[in-house]
């Protein structure tokens, strides 16, 4: 197809209307833009329609360009962004645009909602505590960014040397890219994208490597740039890439390996019998005659959990990566994150797995009675899963 024809699919797709009508008071500035937008840069790089949207709403938001946010958040439902994932890739841009012009942004949003009927406020996202929100922060920021803006801060008076990295941790990190809806390779790349938008060079560069540490390919991060040059215009978008063309691939002191990264390998599949999507499970220490307990890695893929069961003797999770639940039985479930340690006591009936957007990875210590490790119950039913 040429650009033309492209330009009206995806036109279709995306607003429900037609491209290049004619209509309006400036028809040959508006040919000029949707032919080169939906035309051309919505085909150039590996992104899906879903990414493009969203890429498109921060950038908007960014710019508190509010028509037009609103025009592309019904895009985005259109094309399968789900409205608690277009709010998360929204409450993103806080940290980097502050809080009054995402209160803009956020009041264009829920405009939207409540034209299409639905019920606000939406579902709840937060996963931590004021107890474990540097924590959780630390376990997201230390993986793609080490102590970098401790380093930085060192030196300032009255204690904001150690204020200033611990709003960083405990608000961007801890507040903001441990909620739901997205993970965290996402939510970096539309970090990225609301930094490119301001003109941020020297964030650019950290934001670009924090992706690509958290798994993103740098042809996913050029893409991103193509998507947001038509809103932030070529200097900025160019000068991103150039930035991004600049990044090792890798740190050269080996700090802050990539979220991706397995400790111990992935090992064989799980049972289906015993696992709703995708798993893999590592034994690391066997059971012998002189010990009672078995040590293994278990990997779920987003959106994975294992059935229903009970150990007679406790078992300890601990979380090596990504984001996941744990639930007992007539309890509310609770959220998993990296670094956590859970104790499953013995004889409660339980689930564990992963977020529905993000892996999960922890080792797991089993105790035995005797041969007896688990007893399998029932499935976790999707009402029981999509429910949290």
């Amino acid at each position: 197809m040429d650009r033309i024809e492209i330009c009206k699919k995806n036109y279709r797709a995306l607003f429900g209307g037609e491209a290049l009508s004619g209509g309006g008071a400036d028809p040959e500035l508006m040919d000029i833009l949707q032919k080169f937008i939906f035309g051309e840069v919505f085909r150039t790089g590996r992104l899906d329609l879903r990414q493009r949207e969203m890429i498109t709403c921060v950038c908007l938001a960014t710019m508190q360009t509010l028509p037009q946010l609103k025009a592309h958040a019904g895009a985005a439902l259109n094309v399968g962004v789900t409205p608690v994932e277009l709010r998360e890739a929204i409450y993103q841009c806080a940290p980097f645009i502050g809080f009054p012009r995402t209160l803009n942004a956020v009041e264009t949003l829920n405009a939207v909602f409540r034209e299409r009927g639905l019920s606000l406020p939406l579902a709840a996202q937060a996963t931590v505590t004021e107890e474990d929100r540097h924590r959780r922060g630390a376990a997201v920021q230390r993986p793609l960014y080490g102590d970098e803006i401790r380093e930085a801060m060192r030196g300032l008076p009255d204690g904001m040397d150690e204020a200033v990295p611990d709003f960083l941790t405990e608000l961007c990190f801890g507040d903001f890219y441990t909620r739901g809806a997205l993970d965290v390779k996402s939510r970096e790349l539309l970090s990225l994208c609301v930094l490119a938008t301001l003109g941020a060079e020297r964030q650019i560069a950290a934001h670009a490597a924090g992706c690509l540490h958290a798994g993103c390919e740098r042809e996913t991060l050029y893409a991103a740039m193509v998507q947001c040059l038509p809103y932030v215009g070529f200097p900025n978008a160019l000068n991103a890439i150039r930035t991004i063309a600049e990044i090792p691939d890798s740190r050269s002191d080996g700090e802050a390996p990539a979220l991706s990264e397995e400790l111990f390998g992935r090992g064989a599949a799980a049972s289906a019998e015993y696992f709703t999507g995708k798993a893999f499970v590592k034994e690391l220490v066997p059971k012998s005659d002189s010990t009672a307990y078995a040590v293994g890695n278990v990997v779920f893929e987003a959106g994975c959990r294992n059935h229903w069961h009970r150990h007679p003797v406790r078992q300890i999770l601990l979380v090596t990566e990504g984001h996941g639940w744990y639930q007992e039985r007539g309890k509310a479930a609770q959220a998993l994150a990296k670094g956590d340690v859970c104790i499953i006591p013995a004889d409660v009936e339980h689930w564990h797995g992963a977020t529905k957007e993000s892996r999960f990875v922890h080792l797991v210590i089993t105790d035995y009675r005797g041969d007896s490790c688990v007893a399998w119950g029932a499935p976790v039913t999707d009402e029981e899963y999509d429910g949290l």
